[in-house]
């Protein structure tokens, strides 16, 4: 059992951050068990979005045409393996 201490010395969290791709708040709606994730995906030194999602086990790559502080996201597209979207099942 847990004691209710230990809930009022746990840190809190600081509030969620809605993070935007062309001015609107990203959705990739189905079941919300996003897995976002903040790396160079592309070799500029700018960490780009990824995302991958539950629903369809496909990742999401929204490109940083901003810097590391201030993020800029506009479309995003799906990773591909030969051509093709790349999809990794749930187990």
């Amino acid at each position: 059992m847990v004691s209710t201490v230990a809930f009022a010395q746990a840190p809190k969290l600081a509030d969620p951050i809605p993070v935007k791709a062309n001015g609107e708040i990203i959705d990739i709606g189905g079941y919300g068990y996003a897995a976002p994730f903040y790396a160079d995906m592309d070799g500029d030194n700018v960490p780009d979005l990824l995302i991958g999602e539950f629903e369809g086990g496909e990742l999401r790559i929204y490109r940083n045409h901003g810097t590391a502080i201030n993020p800029v996201f506009k479309d995003f597209e799906y990773l591909k393996v030969d051509g093709d979207v790349a999809v990794i099942p749930p187990s």
